[in-house]
């Protein structure tokens, strides 16, 4: 799939693959998504994705974006690339297990 950019507050299932080439970027950051496979393209802009349970990233790339992948309980499997041309602290942020990590959790 090929579009001008992607905001998504509903949830979303399945194996996603998403491509986008101007500066919007991919935000899906509902905590309910459940994706099984992630590949995404973000041309100009940033990839910031949440999913409820294990993902598998085939790839993500951005040209000068942020790239913000995390689930909140299981793993988080990389089987490709993750590149960004951005060259910042914080250009790829991947966190497997975000909602145990959190300060104060229990466990």
């Amino acid at each position: 799939m090929t579009f001008g950019g992607a905001v998504g507050a509903g949830t979303a299932l399945g194996t996603l693959n998403l491509t986008t080439t101007n500066s919007a970027g991919l935000v899906l950051t509902n905590t309910a998504n459940r994706f099984s496979t992630l590949t995404a393209s973000a041309g100009n802009g940033g990839i910031n994705i949440a999913n409820a349970n294990a993902l598998t990233v085939t790839a993500a790339s951005s040209s000068n974006g942020t790239i913000q992948i995390s689930t909140e309980t299981g793993n988080l499997t990389v089987t490709g690339a993750v590149a960004t041309g951005n060259n910042s602290a914080t250009a790829i942020t991947m966190m497997a297990g975000r909602s145990a990590n959190r300060v104060g959790s229990p466990g």
